[in-house]
C-alpha cells in the first residue's frame, strides 16, 4: 500500500514504531510477514519493477476467471493503471494502493492485494488476486488479515488525527471496508468470512430463495447455486439489476447480492466496519 519510491515519511516511520510486523527498509519499501501455515510469504509495497509481474497476473485467464468481469486485462492497460492511478496516489502521500505478495524463499511474486477508494465517502474497497498454483495455502486469508487488523485501523486513526492525506476515501477517513465475490468463487468469499466480513447491511429488497441443497452437485456446489440463482430469479429481468437483494444461501447464511446482466453474474457484497 505504501510505495517504495515515495515514502521516507511519518507513515512508514509510524508503522515501524506501532507494529513490529512492519519492516521499513533502507530503500523506502515496506514489508510485513504473513501468518501462513508454512510461514514463508510476505507483503511488499509495490515498486516499478513489479509491473511485468502485474501484467502477467492480470493476463492470466485462470486467475481472472472469477475476478471482476472475468476477463484478462491487456498488459498495456495494467501498466497504465499502475503508472496513472496507483503511483500518483503514492506520490500524493495517500495510503492506498497495492501490496505485492511474494515468496520469501524463492523471491517469486504470487499475487497482490489492494484497498482503494470505495464508491461512498469513508469506504475502502479491497480486491485481491493470486496465481492459481498458490490457491488453497492460506495466503490470501493472511493478507486480508493484515488489511483488516493493521492497515485499516492505522489509516483510520491517522485520518481522524487530522492528516488530510488519509482522508482520501471520498474526503473522509476510512470507516468501512467493502469487498465483492461471486457465489461460485467460494475460495474468495470464504477469505472474507474468515476475516469477519458480513453481508452488506443495506439492501433494497428481500427475496425468498428456494434452491434445495440436494439439487446442487457436490463438486461444483457453489457454481451450481449461482447458475440456479440466476436462472430462477434474475435472468428474466423481474428483479431490477440496480437493486441490492437480500437472500439466504443454501446453508442459511444471509447474503446481499446484485446481478450484472452484462456478464450474467451474481456478486455477493460484504463489508467490515472498523471499531475504532
Amino acid at each position: 500500500m505504501f510505495a517504495g519510491w515515495v515514502f521516507g515519511n511519518s507513515l512508514l516511520q509510524c508503522f515501524g514504531r506501532t507494529d513490529g510486523g512492519f519492516v521499513h527498509h533502507q530503500d523506502g519499501s515496506l514489508t510485513i510477514k504473513l501468518d501462513t501455515p508454512d510461514g514463508k510469504y510476505s507483503l511488499r509495497s509495490i515498486a516499478e519493477d513489479d509491473i511485468p509481474f502485474e501484467q502477467e497476473l492480470f493476463a492470466n485467464p485462470i486467475a481472472m476467471e472469477k475476478y471482476a468481469d472475468g476477463k484478462p486485462r491487456a498488459k498495456d492497460a495494467t501498466e497504465r493503471r499502475i503508472r496513472e492511478s496507483w503511483m500518483p496516489r503514492f506520490q500524493r502521500g495517500q495510503p492506498h494502493g497495492p501490496f505485492v505478495i511474494y515468496d520469501e524463499v524463492t523471491g517469486n511474486r504470487v499475487g497482490h492485494i489492494v484497498a482503494g477508494e470505495g464508491n461512498e465517502p469513508g469506504l475502502a474497497e479491497v480486491g485481491y488476486i493470486i496465481l492459481p498454483e498458490y490457491w488453497g495455502k492460506g495466503i490470501t486469508t493472511a493478507a486480508m488479515s493484515v488489511i483488516v487488523n493493521q492497515w485499516a485501523p492505522h489509516v483510520r486513526k491517522t485520518g481522524l488525527g487530522g492528516d488530510t492525506r488519509y482522508k482520501c476515501f471520498g474526503g473522509q477517513a476510512v470507516h468501512q471496508i467493502e469487498a465483492t465475490a461471486s457465489p461460485a468463487n467460494a475460495g474468495s468469499w470464504k477469505v472474507l468470512v474468515k476475516n469477519r466480513f458480513k453481508a452488506r447491511a443495506k439492501f433494497d429488497i428481500e427475496v425468498n430463495v428456494d434452491i434445495a441443497k440436494e439439487k446442487l452437485g457436490k463438486e461444483k456446489f457453489w457454481e451450481d447455486f449461482e447458475k440456479e440463482l440466476i436462472q430462477r430469479y434474475f435472468s428474466d429481468g423481474s428483479i431490477d439489476s440496480s437493486k441490492y437483494v437480500r437472500i439466504l444461501d443454501p446453508e442459511g447464511n444471509p447474503r446481499t447480492v446484485k446481478y450484472d446482466p452484462r456478464f450474467s453474474r451474481i456478486k455477493y457484497f460484504f463489508e467490515h466496519t472498523l471499531q475504532i
